[in-house]
């Protein structure tokens, strides 16, 4: 069997995460193996494909390794926002949804790093997707020093990390560009549990990091989305307007 052969066969199972199971594809593949190694090898992932042997016997990967872990920001204008997103084959779930941390006050106002580095860690995302910035004439050097601080911290995290079009995320949502009410009024209507952390006008900027976040799970190659609804809710385990507060 070719490892063209093994990958199409192992595309059912990409969201299990089985490294164990990638891990023989190489080693069943790899030409310096010996022919004894790969025939055994060959016959184990047989096993699993025939549904003989649990994905737990070939690394104990269960099924909430099926869960992707989304997170969208929104530069914003001061401060901005960010959305976590756990997502499953069957479901979209919000997770968390808060402020970016800031420190210091007035024209010293900046980003928390070592908080936000925190979060993000803490949450183990898999991919970020942020709006790109744009000039804003009041928040221009605030708001370009937010969106650096906040790629750089993601990137050092090492999440995967893309950029999203403002106007092509609020096309998708049918949203007129500066309409940030609009916003908070689509991100309910997809998580009415969300009611809590976006329940002022001022909480437009969580509403517009959730949408980022989903705009790039339907668009990414990297997220795999055709199989992910975009409308449909399950029970979030947590969702909090100001966790890092």
């Amino acid at each position: 069997m070719t490892e063209a052969e093994l990958r199409q066969r192992l595309a059912p199972y990409e969201y299990d995460g089985t490294e164990a199971v990638e891990a023989l594809v190489i080693l069943m593949t790899s030409p310096s193996r010996p022919a004894d190694l790969r025939r055994a090898i060959s016959k184990i992932l047989h096993r699993f494909y025939a549904g003989t042997v649990p994905i737990d016997a070939l690394g104990q990967h269960s099924q909430r390794r099926r869960v992707m872990k989304i997170l969208g920001v929104d530069p914003g204008g001061a401060s901005g926002a960010l959305a976590k997103l756990e997502v499953s084959p069957s479901s979209v779930a919000l997770f968390d949804v808060t402020d970016v941390p800031l420190i210091g006050s007035g024209a010293k106002q900046r980003v928390d790093v070592i908080a936000l580095q925190e979060w993000l860690l803490q949450h183990k995302l898999n991919l970020a997707f942020v709006a790109r910035s744009q000039a804003m004439p009041k928040h221009d050097f605030k708001y370009g020093r937010t969106t650096g601080a906040l790629e750089a911290v993601i990137t050092v995290c090492g999440i995967p990390l893309e950029i999203v079009e403002p106007s092509l995320w609020k096309k998708m949502f049918r949203l007129r560009g500066g309409d940030k009410e609009a916003a908070r009024q689509r991100a309910l209507e997809l998580f009415p549990s969300a009611h809590a952390a976006l329940a002022r006008k001022k909480h437009h900027g969580r509403a517009e990091a959730i949408l980022i976040g989903l705009y790039g799970l339907r668009t990414s190659s990297l997220a795999t989305t055709s199989r992910f609804p975009l409308e449909a809710e399950s029970a979030p385990e947590r969702i909090s307007g100001n966790s890092m507060e």
